[in-house]
C-alpha cells in the first residue's frame, strides 16, 4: 500500500489530476489517502453527517449550497444527492504563493449534525473539497496540479447517478480536472425517459396531508354547504 501512495503522491507533484471518492464504511480505517491528502490541504474527516431538514429516507443528504467555484457553477439551482456523506474540510497548509489552494465547494444544510458526535451543536458541514495548484491565470495546460474530493462514493454508483444533480457532478468535476473550461458553463442535456421528483421528509408530509387530508376536507365541505342548500 505505502508503495502505490507513493506512486500517487509523484503523479500529483508531476501535475497530476485525481477525484478521490470517500466512503462510510472507511470510517477510522486508514487507507493512507488521508495522510497524502492533508499535505494538499484536505481533511478527510472521520464523522459521518446527517442533515433531517434536506432527507428523504434517513442516511441520504440532499446537498444544495455550493460556493463560487468552476466546478460546482453550474449546480446553483441544483443539488447532489449523497449517502451517509463524510466530513471533507480545507486545510490551511501555507500562505507561499506556490502553495496549494484547497477551497470547500459543497456544504450541507445550517442544521446538519454528526452521527458520531451528537453533542455538537447544529451547523453546516463540508463534504467536498477541490484543490489546485500550479495554475496560472489565463494560461491553459502546464503541470498543474488538480484534485476533488468528495466524502461519499455511493452516490455514484448506476443507480444513484441518476438521482438530483450527481451526474452533472461528476462531469463537471473531471471536465474541471482535465481542464476543459468550455465544458463547464452549465449543466448537460439529457433525454427524458422519466420524470422524478426528490422530495425531503418534511415536504413528504405536507404533501400526503394536502393530497390525503386537504383536498377532500375542502371537497367535503364544499358538498355539505351544497347539500344544506338545497335542504333548506
Amino acid at each position: 500500500r505505502d508503495d502505490e501512495i507513493g506512486k500517487i503522491s509523484r503523479y500529483l507533484d508531476a501535475g497530476g489530476r485525481l477525484l478521490a471518492l470517500f466512503n462510510y464504511e472507511t470510517v477510522n480505517k486508514d487507507l493512507g489517502l488521508e495522510h497524502l491528502l492533508a499535505k494538499w490541504g484536505v481533511n478527510v474527516g472521520e464523522d459521518i453527517v446527517c442533515d433531517p431538514e434536506n432527507t428523504h429516507s434517513g442516511p441520504d443528504v440532499e446537498v444544495k449550497d455550493f460556493s463560487d467555484h468552476k466546478v460546482v457553477n453550474a449546480l446553483r439551482n441544483a443539488s447532489i444527492h449523497l449517502v451517509y456523506p463524510r466530513t471533507i474540510s480545507r486545510i490551511e497548509i501555507s500562505s507561499a504563493a506556490d502553495a496549494p489552494r484547497s477551497e470547500e465547494i459543497a456544504r450541507t444544510g445550517p442544521n446538519s449534525t454528526l452521527l458520531t458526535a451528537t453533542n455538537l451543536p447544529a451547523k453546516a458541514y463540508p463534504v467536498s473539497v477541490a484543490v489546485e495548484k500550479g495554475a496560472v491565470a489565463g494560461v491553459a495546460g502546464g503541470r498543474t496540479t488538480r484534485i476533488v474530493v468528495v466524502g461519499d462514493s455511493t452516490a455514484f454508483n448506476n443507480q444513484m447517478l441518476l438521482s438530483a444533480a450527481n451526474r452533472d457532478f461528476v462531469r463537471l468535476a473531471v471536465n474541471w480536472l482535465v481542464d476543459r473550461p468550455q465544458l463547464l458553463d452549465q449543466l448537460g442535456p439529457r433525454p427524458a425517459h422519466e420524470f422524478m421528483m426528490l422530495m425531503t421528509r418534511k415536504q413528504w408530509i405536507t404533501a400526503s396531508l394536502i393530497l390525503l387530508v386537504g383536498l377532500p376536507g375542502v371537497t367535503l365541505v364544499f358538498g355539505s354547504l351544497v347539500w344544506l342548500r338545497r335542504r333548506n
